[in-house]
């Protein structure tokens, strides 16, 4: 019998913050014990966009040790409030800020993780997107299995929408059966509202309660021009990001 601890850490393209999930495995079942969200703040959230539009060597490598620091550093907090030592893990899973990504050719995700194992004294795993790519695949292979164990439905399929950053859909055939279930990027989720919102108004990290956007109207014209793209044309699989749909489109 299987009975391990975990912690899962996440920060995606929406830029919101940084996710971590303490989890029990027990065989296949799987347990959520605590979670906590912590907000990037303005700086931080600034300092990733410059990376990503034009970050030097520097400016990568030293955003990359910060960034596995404040991953470390939000890994104690969530076992601070669950009460849990470090010691008491089995490993830590580190997805890592992606900086860019282009499928089929190359994925960079900064946080260095020998960062978090030397705070955590943990086993740490990490590179998931560039092992998938690397493997031929389109760099999210986490997702799918993830909605397969906890939101399958036990007799029928379910299409799962997560509008993240980058918006993305999973059709899940059954609880627990992997065999068929297959995902791909939508295209542009909040990480062009939220941009779209900082522009009208540079104090507002996103539309709170989207109440912005149930005050606006649709315009036709400008849908149509963004809807050309030819991302939405291709078929499946496929993946995208903020190099695509970032603050040039927004």
């Amino acid at each position: 019998m299987t009975d391990a601890l975990a912690v899962g850490v996440m920060s995606g393209t929406s830029l919101d913050g940084i996710s971590t999930a303490l989890v029990r495995w027990r065989d296949s079942a799987v347990e959520l014990v605590a979670f906590r969200q912590e907000p990037y703040s303005s700086a931080e959230r600034g300092a990733i966009i410059d990376a990503m539009a034009r970050g030097t060597p520097k400016d990568l490598a030293f955003l990359h040790v910060a960034l596995g620091e404040r991953f470390a550093g939000a890994v104690l907090a969530l076992l601070a409030q669950a009460r849990v030592s470090p010691k008491d893990l089995s490993f830590v899973a580190s997805h890592g800020q992606t900086i860019w990504h282009e499928p089929g050719r190359a994925t960079l995700q900064l946080g260095d993780a020998a960062v978090l194992a030397e705070r955590l004294g943990v086993r740490v795993v990490s590179d998931f997107r560039a092992r998938d790519v690397a493997a031929g695949g389109q760099g999210a292979p986490l997702v799918p299995l993830a909605d397969v164990m906890l939101f399958g439905h036990e007799q029928r399929g379910r299409w799962l929408l997560n509008i993240g950053g980058i918006a993305n859909v999973t059709w899940v055939p059954r609880r627990g059966v992997p065999d068929g279930a297959f995902a791909f990027d939508t295209g542009p989720g909040v990480g062009v509202i939220d941009s779209v919102t900082r522009r009208i108004d540079p104090e507002a990290t996103y539309d709170v309660g989207g109440e912005r956007a149930r005050r606006g109207r649709p315009v036709a014209k400008l849908l149509d021009e963004l809807l050309a793209d030819a991302y939405f044309d291709q078929p499946p699989p496929k993946s995208t990001g903020r190099e695509r749909f970032g603050i040039e489109y927004a």
